[in-house]
């Protein structure tokens, strides 16, 4: 009997060492913040780390491998009609030149190739800017939104993007720009005072009117949602410039907000509150009920939706909410 309680403690010991090396393993082989994250078929998920490096799971989270250390970095992901998975980086230079790069891969993750995006276009100009912004357009085309107020359209037909840049000049008295959206061939741009709006590629602008502080936007479906820094939404019917105010987050103390998703009447936001918590927030557009999810760390920098429809958050580890329940995978 003695041999066998001794026996039982044993392997359970033993159980307890391996989750605790698999624990430390998961964590030590992320060395930052999630930057962001990209849930793919067959359980296969890559994740930017913030200090560098991509990491890949081919079973939904629960093993992990290095498969790009710092020679590759990514700031969003992004996947494209034929299944190429693509990641937007921009580095603004200290002492050195800035630069752009995207990285691109065609096996879910596992391997990546990298580029820096050509900096000179055919008609000789150069994208001396400081992106804010990479987003695949309805027509899977790229646009980079610079803080200068610089709307930059890829018009390459190969996919590739590594061919012309095409500029679109925004008026932005206010001197910078700070989120960029593309509904239909609209494009929004906001600026700190103003959401911009322009219905013909370009050529013409009309403000909103003045919101006030900085907003990130996004869509759902016909739904055009805004998120300003003091945590007011605002929405539109992705047709005109007019901005209705439907609720503010400001009792969760806000202090930035680092990402602002929607899909399937819900919004999802990453943001850091006054008192250094880290949290997400859940808002159902339905009736506006809000959830909150704290977050271990104090800087929850990106959020998103799984291939079920459930929510991610990354912060200083990746984590799944589903049916009320926080889950960490890395």
């Amino acid at each position: 009997m003695r041999f066998f309680q001794l026996s039982l403690l044993l392997f359970l010991a033993l159980i307890l060492v391996v989750l605790f090396v698999l624990r430390m393993g998961k964590d030590s082989l992320l060395k930052g913040y999630i930057a962001d994250a990209i849930f793919l078929a067959s359980d296969q998920i890559v994740v930017a780390d913030s200090s560098g490096g991509l990491l890949h799971s081919n079973d939904g989270g629960r093993s992990w491998t290095e498969v790009a250390k710092n020679e590759i970095q990514v700031s969003e992901f992004f996947q494209d009609n034929n299944g190429r998975v693509w990641g937007y980086y921009f580095w603004p230079g200290i002492h050195e030149a800035g630069y752009v790069s995207l990285s691109y891969s065609d096996d879910m993750g596992r391997t990546w190739t990298s580029f820096e995006v050509d900096r000179e276009s055919r008609e000789n100009i150069k994208l001396e800017i400081s992106p804010i912004a990479f987003i695949l357009t309805e027509s899977k085309q790229a646009m980079i939104l610079s803080q200068e107020g610089q709307l930059w359209i890829n018009i390459a037909t190969n996919g590739s993007w590594e061919e012309t840049w095409k500029k679109i000049g925004v008026p932005n008295p206010e001197g910078e720009a700070f989120s960029g959206l593309e509904v239909n061939d609209n494009f929004y741009v906001s600026t700190s005072k103003n959401i911009w709006l322009s219905t013909d590629q370009g050529q013409t602008w009309n403000p909103s009117g003045e919101i006030g502080n900085p907003s990130l936007l996004t869509k759902n479906d016909n739904i055009c949602w805004a998120v300003v820094t003091t945590g007011e939404l605002l929405k539109n019917d992705c047709q005109d410039n007019e901005w209705i105010k439907e609720k503010s987050l400001a009792s969760l103390g806000v202090h930035n907000i680092f990402n602002f998703e929607a899909k399937n009447e819900k919004l999802l936001l990453a943001i850091e509150s006054k008192a250094n918590e880290a949290m997400g927030v859940i808002v159902d557009t339905k009736d506006m009920t809000e959830s909150i999810v704290k977050l271990k760390g104090s800087q929850a920098l990106s959020t998103g939706f799984t291939l079920n429809n459930d929510f991610w958050f990354g912060a200083e580890g990746l984590f799944i909410y589903k049916e009320g329940e926080l889950v960490q995978l890395l």
